[in-house]
């Protein structure tokens, strides 16, 4: 029996042909696989241009194994275009993939397409999947989730029409062959094959290019699935998909590309317009949509084809914490500014939500009014697993009594970015938090969102791992147990609702005030009113005396309800300060919009 804890050995293989002519990503996607793997085994159609000699430049470079064996593999196979019974549903894709699976010598074999490309800070989930797969006979293969990119690189396709998730792993041992056009994998007998979520994620690149080098791969693609064309035909046997159009599942894509894609991304220069684009639609897309919300609110998606068994899902969800670089870490789109006081066990979820979010343009600037040795901890831990990933900044204050107006200017004066979105300590936010805040920000306007309230039970149970593996997603049965408990409130806040019609319906767009866990307002707005003012000692309102000023100085307020969610986390409530009742008041009768003892100080 395979020894757990092991690592095993890996053979990684796939298949190309005109990757040059179709413009696929094939050399990025070679190496991205290339670390992962002991010996790569490529299987190359010499094909009509120069994909072949670039093969042969690629495995020159790679050079040898440490037992001086190459390590990359390639060998020619002529591709039986002209056989029809070959050139049905994409027959012959699986049966040059198998051929290539055939000369692979590893216990475990990883495969990619060549429009198919692994993140680099994936590679470290990728191998603890293989060590802990190893050692239990009973995992059969790998299950990795897919980014499907549609049109340009920052266009993103979430709907049931794109898999969203796919074995890409297999052990040799199994006897998994590639089936079908080689999307996946079965046992020799047809039985699907038991796999283990890796958590790890797959870019897919296949809908990135221009319209003419689209229409030129997908006509030459029908015809392996289709047979050749006659009479003359020129348009693809599945119709103008090339002429890319607008459709339910399209958003823009605010995370990070791997970075071995970053020359191709940046050199090809292509850009299709998704918002300025019409929307295309058909009457049975009304079915789609519905199935899709179904998924959005719940998580599950009915009806949906498996080619795999799962047999372990720790991992499932996992993809969308992008533990991504900043693209300019001294002006973020964003800065995130927690604070805090004596709660680290509240902070450390927090922290966890941070890590999960959607997009990696923002840092983080945590304001501490004067912790212990706990909180420091729980603060160094986030630092380090986010070094080279994410600003982290921290600022601390001796305690003196509540001083969270203090605090919070200190940390607008070390923060950079444009953005200033506010969260308390406690409040842990859901994975596109940040990016919500970041793509609905308007001139003139400050954003306020609200926060689902969990209870003590709830709480008591949330643990940090899974806030990172998407506990908090979308609402979970334990949530949902809760909120018929009476434990935790506001369940309708635990739902995601981005459709302007829809939100408009809902009554989303109506908010009367903002809450000091859950706004954000331009960085240069809240300089012109000089922050927090420093004389709310206590706890309480000075919140609400920013937000006055912030309408003194002619600002507005936006809704973000059924957006940027966030879940406060259960815990003894404070007695406010009445003092600070009577500051408020006093901004509000003398219109003023800059305070005295606020940032500049």
């Amino acid at each position: 029996m395979p020894e757990p804890g092991i690592m095993p050995r890996v053979s990684g293989f796939t298949l190309v042909r005109n990757g040059v002519q179709f413009d696929y990503p094939f050399e990025e996607s070679l190496r991205s696989l290339l670390p992962l793997v002991d010996e790569l085994v490529i299987n190359v159609d010499p094909g009509d241009d120069t994909t072949l000699d670039r093969i042969r430049s690629f495995a020159t470079e790679a050079g040898n194994s440490p037992d001086g064996a190459p390590r990359v593999k390639w060998f020619e196979s002529k591709w039986p275009l002209h056989d029809p019974e070959k050139k049905k549903g994409g027959r012959i894709l699986a049966e040059q993939t198998n051929l290539a699976l055939d000369r692979c010598t590893g216990e475990w074999c990883i495969y990619l397409q060549a429009d198919e490309v692994f993140h680099e800070r994936d590679r470290a989930l990728i191998r603890e999947a293989l060590r802990e797969s190893h050692g239990r006979p009973a995992i059969e293969g790998l299950l990795f989730e897919y980014v499907h990119l549609y049109g340009s690189f920052d266009v993103v396709q979430n709907s049931r029409s794109a898999y969203r998730r796919e074995v890409r792993c297999i052990r040799r041992s199994s006897g998994a062959r590639s089936v079908g056009d080689a999307q996946s994998f079965r046992k020799a007998d047809g039985t699907k094959l038991r796999v283990a979520a890796c958590g790890a994620r797959v870019f897919h690149y296949g809908w990135v290019r221009t319209p003419e080098a689209m229409k030129s791969k997908t006509t030459f693609m029908d015809t392996l699935y289709h047979g050749d064309y006659e009479n003359g035909a020129t348009e693809p046997h599945t119709g103008d998909n090339y002429r890319y159009k607008r459709f339910w599942g399209l958003e823009p894509y605010a995370g990070d590309h791997p970075a071995i894609m970053a020359d191709r991304i940046r050199s090809r220069g292509w850009k299709w317009d998704l918002r300025g684009s019409p929307l295309a639609w058909v009457p049975s897309d009304l079915v789609k949509r519905a199935l899709d919300l179904v998924e959005r609110a719940t998580g599950w998606r009915p009806f949906e084809y498996r080619s795999y068994r799962l047999a372990d899902r720790s991992r499932l969800g996992l993809w969308a914490a992008p533990r991504a670089k900043c693209p300019n870490p001294d002006a973020p789109a964003a800065s995130i500014i927690v604070c805090t006081y004596e709660m680290p066990w509240h902070l450390e979820r927090v922290f966890a939500g941070l890590e999960r979010q959607s997009t990696g343009d923002f840092e983080v600037v945590i304001c501490d009014d004067g912790s212990g040795a706990p909180t420091s901890k729980v603060i160094a831990e986030f630092t380090e697993r986010m070094r080279g990933e994410l600003r982290v900044e921290r600022c601390w204050q001796v305690n003196q009594g509540y001083r969270r107006a203090r605090i919070l200017n200190e940390g607008m004066r070390r923060s950079r970015g444009r953005t200033l979105v506010f969260i308390d300590g406690d409040c842990v936010p859901q994975r596109h938090f940040v990016r919500d805040h970041i793509e609905r920000q308007e001139s003139g306007r400050y954003l306020a969102g609200r926060r689902v309230e969990c209870g003590p039970r709830f709480t008591d149970a949330l643990s940090a791992t899974e806030i990172r593996s998407g506990m908090l997603d979308r609402p979970s049965l334990r949530f949902l147990a809760s909120i018929w408990r009476k434990d935790s409130e506001y369940l309708n806040r635990t739902i995601r609702i981005t459709g302007g019609w829809l939100r408009r319906i809902l009554g989303m767009e109506r908010v009367v005030d903002l809450k000091g866990c859950n706004f954000s307002a331009s960085r240069v707005d809240l300089f012109k009113i000089n922050g927090y003012d420093e004389a709310f000692i206590g706890y309480g309102r000075e919140d609400g005396d920013v937000e006055l000023r912030m309408k003194n100085l002619g600002l507005r307020i936006k809704s973000l309800k059924g957006l940027a969610l966030q879940y406060h986390l259960w815990h003894p409530r404070r007695a406010f300060t009445p003092a600070n009742d009577a500051r408020m008041s006093e901004t509000e009768s003398t219109k003023r919009v800059r305070c005295e003892r606020g940032v500049d100080a």
